[in-house]
């Protein structure tokens, strides 16, 4: 999503049925530096397409116009490339709080698709504006267009990678220490002062902490890359 240097974006839910109204009104310039983006979420590309590659944001939001199932219908399609947006849940009727009155709805839909790799990761929310809308602003013809938040749900895979790379580390430190406090020796001093020395010479030492260190990161190494073939 192109947009100003150094601004996040995270809109709450009123504020893009705002960005709607804005839309509707002829308010709204589409251009590079809009938060918001033109795209035909049920046309001819499927969202990864449309979504872009730069997937360091965690969603994208989109003015998309909706499709009709036939002219005298009010249902819509919502069929595009390479698979559909199934509808998670019903209409969200959606406030600026609980006592205000109702500015637009949400419902929740998922990607379906056969496509390896895409499978249950796509995720959006469609928000539609409220009639009441369009009877304050009789001018404005209703058109069948929603803003939508689509975002790419992170796998299983994915949300642990980092908090096991944590947990492999701290492992690899902790046998670390012990591979030391095996070589490590605590005397007590005459004066009753705790001391501690090792069990051979430096080179010794050396020596058998390299040896340890080889057998340990060897069998780590062995552990992990077995892991990884039970991933893939």
């Amino acid at each position: 999503m192109s947009k100003q240097m150094g601004i996040c974006f995270h809109p709450t839910d009123t504020e893009l049925i705002n960005y709607l109204k804005r839309f509707f009104k002829g308010e709204l310039s589409l251009n590079q530096q809009c938060p918001i983006q033109f795209a035909d979420i049920y046309g001819d590309q499927p969202p990864w397409e449309i979504f872009g590659a730069n997937f360091e944001e965690k969603f994208r939001c989109f003015i998309t116009p909706l499709k009709k199932l036939k002219t005298e219908y009010k249902r819509f399609s919502r069929i595009c490339a390479k698979g559909t947006w199934k509808g998670q849940t019903g209409e969200h009727l959606t406030r600026r709080n609980r006592t205000a009155p109702v500015v637009g709805f949400k419902r929740n839909l998922k990607f379906e698709t056969s496509e390896c790799g895409q499978k249950n990761t796509w995720l959006m929310v469609e928000y539609h504006v409220a009639d009441s809308f369009f009877k304050e602003n009789n001018h404005i013809l209703k058109e069948d267009f929603v803003v939508c938040r689509i975002k790419k749900k992170k796998m299983g895979k994915e949300k642990n990678v980092d908090h096991v790379m944590r947990h492999k580390l701290e492992m690899l430190r902790e046998l670390l220490i012990l591979c030391c406090l095996n070589l490590i020796i605590i005397k007590t001093t005459p004066q009753g002062k705790i001391k501690l020395g090792f069990v051979m010479n430096k080179m010794q030492l050396r020596l058998q902490l390299r040896n340890m260190m080889f057998k340990t990161v060897l069998m780590k190494l062995l552990q992990w890359r077995r892991e990884r073939q039970r991933w893939k």
